[in-house]
């Protein structure tokens, strides 16, 4: 059953240094898979919508960690869930 929860969606890198800022907030219905709420966030929120735009156009593939876990887009979002989009870790 759905029910509608808050999410914040934490930045670290560059996508925190894309988007100007640390997380977006949104309240959203859950559970729902990663990948589909990312869709359904840009096409409702303009500033997300314009940050994943960048994010394309630098070509960088996000990693979606949800509670210390990395995850796949079919994962779904509960409500409590910390979700943190990472770049990908360069080593050297």
């Amino acid at each position: 059953m759905l029910r509608w929860v808050n999410l914040r969606l934490r930045l670290y890198g560059l996508l925190k240094d894309l988007a100007g800022r640390e997380y977006f907030e949104f309240v959203v219905n859950a559970p729902t898979p990663i990948g589909k709420l990312i869709n359904d966030l840009a096409s409702k929120d303009v500033s997300f919508r314009e940050f994943l735009e960048k994010v394309r156009k630098a070509e960088i593939n996000v990693m979606f960690v949800v509670n210390d876990s990395i995850v796949g887009e079919d994962f779904l979002i509960n409500d409590m869930d910390e979700v943190v989009l990472l770049p990908p870790a360069a080593g050297g």
